[in-house]
């Protein structure tokens, strides 16, 4: 009886250590997906999960994008405006639109992140809208992520989404001088 229930024990030990590891790999692979799904829907691929050079050497090959060397003093911000640029096939304004890395240039790979922002300017409204409501669409369907919705200083609103690895980003989107903003604000680490 003592040996049975030795054998049991073992049982379960070993059980629970399986679905430990399998739980991991799921939880991995889910990060892994949604992140995937978030650079190729909201950033144009730019591949953030890899760290900040491997975005700034991706944007240096982005066409319609160009490393702007004015806000570039190599402490971790680094700037890239659009020039002759389309996200999604849609045309964004020059200069207006960009994108924002803010890193520690002391890390490597993931950790070195502190934000990256893709601001995306339209000249018209219903461009403007297509690429929110794919955005959207990727939010509800692909991601499958609740929304949030939080307060700026000025008390507008605005929308906070949290993705399964322990980042997450803002989602913001209206008119500013008669031009048409998407506004999407990445951080590496959050709390909800």
């Amino acid at each position: 009886m003592k040996r049975t229930i030795q054998v049991v024990i073992i049982m379960m030990l070993i059980s629970c250590s399986i679905n430990k590891q399998t739980g991991n790999n799921d939880t991995e692979s889910d990060c892994q997906k949604a992140m995937s799904t978030f650079e190729k829907e909201f950033l144009s691929s730019c591949p953030i999960s890899n760290g900040a050079e491997e975005v700034i050497n991706y944007l240096g090959e982005f066409q319609g994008f160009n490393r702007n060397e004015k806000f570039d003093f190599g402490n971790g911000s680094v700037r890239f405006n659009a020039k002759d640029a389309s996200i999604y096939g849609y045309p964004v304004l020059d200069e207006k639109s960009l994108f924002l890395l803010n890193y520690s240039p002391d890390l490597r790979g993931y950790e070195s992140w502190i934000l990256f922002q893709a601001i995306y300017f339209f000249e018209r409204k219903e461009d403007k809208d297509a690429v929110l409501n794919k955005m959207e669409k990727a939010i509800n369907e692909d991601l499958r992520l609740a929304k949030e919705v939080k307060l700026t200083l000025a008390n507008e609103p605005y929308e906070r989404f949290h993705l399964p690895c322990g980042s997450g980003f803002n989602l913001k989107h209206g008119e500013v001088d008669d031009k048409f903003v998407i506004d999407i604000l990445w951080a590496r680490e959050t709390s909800k």
